[in-house]
């Protein structure tokens, strides 16, 4: 059994966890989410609209947190999250792609099975409309984020995630 195994009871541990017999520390800087409740990554680039985390929370998911697409692609490595909330934020300067959430989602291949919820500018719909048809997404909501809609969005996919 290894460390990770011996710490599988923790909800969170921050600083120092010593493990076994061998007493090495371990350092934690991130969540341990082990109790069984999925994570949901929040990727706040741009913001401009309401914190969603207690609804996120109250449908049943441990937030993390991230306000960068670099920080959130070693976030997906580490905490491997069911569901991943994002802003489609149309950038013409790219050569190659349309906005960042494609790299995002190109770094979940090969490392986690994720449900994607994307929120976006209607303004931007014909270009969010060719992304796509390259990714796909559990969901899209326009702004301004409707609530009551987000927190169906939320239902349905943990209720997925219960019977699988």
């Amino acid at each position: 059994m290894n460390a990770a195994d011996q710490l599988h009871g923790l909800k969170r541990a921050v600083g120092n966890v010593f493990v076994g017999d061998t007493c090495r520390a371990y350092r934690f800087t991130y969540f341990i989410m082990l109790n069984n409740k999925p994570i949901l990554l929040s990727i706040v680039e741009l913001g401009g609209y309401p914190d969603f985390s207690s609804l996120y929370e109250s449908a049943g998911f441990d937030v993390v947190k991230t306000d960068s697409v670099r920080k959130a692609v070693k976030l997906i490595r580490q905490h491997k999250p069911k569901v991943m909330v994002a802003e489609f934020n149309f950038q013409s300067d790219f050569r190659d792609r349309t906005s960042s959430l494609e790299t995002i989602l190109s770094s979940t291949q090969g490392v986690v099975d994720s449900s994607m919820i994307v929120f976006y500018e209607k303004e931007f719909t014909s270009q969010y409309q060719r992304f796509l048809q390259s990714f796909e997404v559990a969901d899209s909501l326009v702004f301004p984020i409707d609530e009551e809609r987000l927190s169906q969005v939320l239902s349905g996919i943990s209720h997925k995630l219960g019977e699988s």
